[in-house]
């Protein structure tokens, strides 16, 4: 087996050990989010600075949108081809977990 099968081939279980545990957990943490959409250790620190940024903001008084949320939060949306879940659920889920008081109400209005 070459070098190359054999990274397919640990590819192809470490997918399936992600999906599994996915299963048995669900969305009910931030590590079970990153693992779901596969965010890579940069991502997953960064989005959570930028959910913090952003609440800073806004705690200041700084009116903040929906679009303005999207368009902040979108550089660390995994692209569809890795996570075939639709991406509104991205940002929805990623608010539940880490802004559910401040920025997931202004989301959703």
């Amino acid at each position: 087996m070459s070098e190359q099968e054999k990274i397919q081939e640990l590819q192809f279980l470490l997918e399936l050990a992600i999906s599994k545990l996915i299963d048995m957990t669900g969305i009910k943490d931030y590590p079970d989010f990153i693992l779901r959409y596969r965010l890579t250790e940069s991502k997953a620190i960064g989005l959570m600075d930028e959910i913090v940024a952003i609440e800073e903001e806004v705690k200041q008084g700084k009116t903040i949108t929906s679009i303005e949320i999207l368009n902040r939060l979108g550089v660390f949306s995994p692209s569809p081809i890795i996570a075939p879940v639709p991406e509104v659920s991205f940002f929805t889920e990623v608010l539940e977990l880490l802004s559910p008081e401040i920025l997931l109400p202004i989301y959703k209005t």
